[in-house]
């Protein structure tokens, strides 16, 4: 259930209904997620934390006025290596990796702000599965930057990030996509 009293299946990003989508919109703009995957050998990935080298998520948040470091905080939520910090307090971005053979993934999330509906999501799971974790170590950007918004880090992250060229779909591809759509749509 969402802070609105409205259900997750109503959040419909593609949904025809403008008031749908718009809920939808306003519902996600606490975290921004991303994500990148390629077949190898075209492309070398480095995610950061290794000498003077920053990665796009990092550079992002020092534009906005963060102390962002890449690396991991004693007792954070998810832990991992290439977690992006707030002064090595507060843990602000996640991001997850895996390679297999012929490509990889990398994703990762960015909070942006509230981080306390973090917490209280995280703080029974943890203490369900018995692990460590301190509440305090989850953060937000809005934490560290006052008024900071979902655009402002979106802004500053599109500023970061490498030029691409957009994906095309084939029409066998665009066809099937719009044969399957119905089965993939939220009810209501």
């Amino acid at each position: 259930m969402l802070e609105s009293g409205r259900r997750n299946a109503e959040a419909n990003l593609a949904s025809p209904d403008a008031a749908q989508t718009a809920f939808a919109i306003a519902e996600t703009k606490r975290t921004i997620d991303f994500a990148a995957r390629a077949r190898l050998p075209k492309i070398v990935v480095h995610l950061g934390g290794v000498g003077n080298y920053m990665s796009e998520q990092e550079r992002a948040l020092r534009r906005l006025g963060v102390d962002a470091r890449t690396g991991e905080i004693p007792r954070e939520y998810c832990p991992g290596e290439y977690s992006i910090n707030a002064g090595g307090r507060t843990k602000l971005v996640g991001i997850g990796q895996r390679l297999i053979r012929g490509t990889w993934h990398i994703g990762g999330v960015i909070v942006v702000a509230e981080a306390e509906r973090v917490r209280d999501i995280l703080v029974p799971v943890y203490e369900a599965l018995g692990l460590d974790w301190d509440p305090a170590t989850a953060g937000s950007v809005a934490d560290e930057v006052p008024g900071a918004t979902w655009e402002d880090v979106a802004d500053a992250l599109r500023a970061e990030l490498p030029p691409h060229e957009p994906a095309g779909l084939d029409a066998a591809t665009l066809a099937l996509a719009e044969r399957l759509e119905r089965e993939h749509r939220a009810p209501g």
